[in-house]
């Protein structure tokens, strides 16, 4: 026990020095040999009250303007499965077919335009390149109201799309730049809870416009396309004038005791900002395993996303339900999801698992495997329902971008694995939905009676949780070498001064340097 214990202290003594490199090791030697309780006790009470005061303000001003940017980015995304049963079809010249194709353009349009936001996101600040995307795409949403084609409505999608291929790493940035990463997975979750909860939202008012009617001369597919096209111009030009992407900004009125804490969290987050694209972070991204686990997961369990996202309030309405209480029904779905998130991001950082991401992920996925094999091979309307419900892998799709951000360190490599994570989450929604696409009929479209495709899904679901598993191994093996690194060097430094003072300023040579998590002896995986 004894032994265990001096092993665990040893462990916490280098995760401390790791991520506050900037403080001085000889300071926080004397403290470990000879210290004070009273003193250490208040200092600790004290540095707690000024973490929860700079959390509190980074919060009260960052987190609306991302809940209202992913609210709206999923509601115009979505917009297509909430008209769909609004008569969109009837109001235009378009087939059945052609308008099944109108989901699968907005994906070709943000892959289409990911590596210019990769290459935006890297020469300007994450929260101005969002909210200036977020004007074009709401100009566009408000523009597609006045299409009566096909042609037309499939242009609008594809820009609709490009504007919107930036918002959502440019939100992964803004958080990795500003909180710590013992707090970047439950921020992200909270960007997906908002996602979802657009899901509710957008099929309470889709339902309520469905009662409106052709008031003035517009169909209601049109005025749910003005609507949202205008609150989502309204609300971009608000977040380019108003959010800050720096946790140095003035807008957040930190004291210059709070000061120190801010200087604490860059430490952690290891962002150094460089306009500069650096190639040799995008070599060794390309190098590692993880980098190609990573996308296939991400792949894997965005098609079965994408055919719930299209078809499910059609598979709802093929379970017997009228158009209008099929949208209406997607709010038991909305609801799992945020909760779902919620109940995720709360397990892994309130107990043991907040080291065991990966592990935690795979455990979870299980839900969505068993709710697509009770999709397949249940008969009964209400078993389906359950199904349609419970199949969506909303914990791999939070899981796999927290990994990223808790354990890719350098400027440039985050960049590159948020695109290309948000690429082939992009590849699946499309290619998906493409294998219950065929043909005319109607009830072919429907996830529920489709059992070769679910079988596909099932398949990949299960592959993704393998390799979940193995990317968590790869990665608590990294961390044990670093913590086996670090414990060496600190070894040899315990009784040289000089060395001490020599790694100290290392430490503070490095922290200003644009390291990747292989080259920072310093970062700690977070499996």
């Amino acid at each position: 026990m004894l032994l265990k214990h001096n092993k665990e202290k040893d462990d916490f003594i280098i995760l401390r020095n790791a991520i506050g490199g900037q403080r001085s090791s000889q300071c926080f030697r004397d403290s470990v040999i000879s210290p004070s309780p009273s003193f250490a006790n208040k200092d600790k009470k004290k540095e707690q009250s000024s973490g929860r005061k700079v959390i509190y303000k980074i919060n009260f001003i960052v987190l609306p303007f991302l809940a209202v940017t992913m609210f709206l980015q999923r509601i115009d995304r979505q917009l297509v499965n909430y008209t769909g049963p609004l008569s969109f079809q009837g109001n235009t010249d378009m087939t059945l077919d052609q308008f099944h194709w109108l989901t699968p353009a907005l994906n070709i349009g943000t892959m289409i335009m990911l590596i210019p936001a990769g290459l935006l996101l890297q020469k300007y600040r994450p929260a101005k390149v969002m909210g200036v995307t977020m004007i074009g795409w709401g100009i566009v949403l408000t523009c597609m109201m006045a299409c009566t084609t096909f042609s037309g409505l499939l242009v609008c999608r594809i820009l609709l799309g490009m504007f919107d291929a930036a918002v959502l790493p440019a939100a992964f940035l803004l958080i990795k730049t500003i909180y710590r990463r013992s707090q970047q997975l439950l921020y992200i979750g909270f960007c997906y809870t908002a996602m979802t909860a657009a899901v509710s939202v957008g099929s309470l008012i889709t339902f309520g416009f469905g009662h409106v009617g052709d008031a003035h001369g517009l169909s209601a597919w049109k005025w749910v396309s003005l609507i949202w096209g205008l609150i989502t111009i309204v609300a971009s030009i608000t977040t380019t004038i108003y959010l800050p992407d720096d946790p140095y900004s003035k807008r957040f009125g930190f004291t210059p005791e709070q000061q120190d804490e801010v200087d604490a969290r860059v430490v952690d987050t290891a962002v150094t900002r460089q306009t500069e694209i650096q190639w040799s972070h995008i070599r060794e991204a390309i190098l590692e395993r993880r980098y190609y686990c990573q996308i296939i997961i991400a792949f894997f369990v965005s098609m079965p996303m994408g055919c719930m996202s299209e078809f499910s309030a059609q598979t709802i309405r093929d379970l017997g339900f009228t158009s209008l209480n099929s949208v209406l029904l997607n709010i038991p779905r909305g609801l799992y999801d945020i909760l779902t998130y919620v109940f995720f991001a709360r397990r892994i950082l309130k107990s043991r698992l907040k080291n065991h991401i990966a592990f935690t992920i795979a455990g979870f996925s299980i839900i969505p495997l068993c709710g697509m094999i009770l999709l397949c091979s249940l008969e009964i309307p209400a078993g389906k329902m359950v199904g349609v419900v419970f199949s969506p892998p909303n914990f791999a799709t939070a899981g796999t971008q927290a990994i990223i951000s808790s354990n890719v360190s350098g400027d440039t490599k985050f960049i590159f694995y948020t695109i290309s994570n948000v690429f082939f989450i992009n590849l699946g929604q499309f290619i998906g939905p493409l294998l219950l696409r065929y043909g005319n009929s109607e009830t072919a479209l429907s996830v529920a009676k489709r059992t070769a495709p679910m079988i596909v899904f099932i398949v990949v679901e299960f592959v993704s949780i393998c390799l979940l598993l193995y990317m968590g191994w790869t990665i608590y093996r990294d961390r044990n070498d670093k913590l086996q690194g670090l414990k060496d060097i600190t070894i040899n430094n315990n009784n040289n001064d000089s060395n001490i003072i020599s790694n100290n300023d290392e430490e503070k040579k490095t922290s200003n340097e644009n390291l990747t998590d292989v080259h920072d002896i310093h970062y700690i995986y977070r499996p």
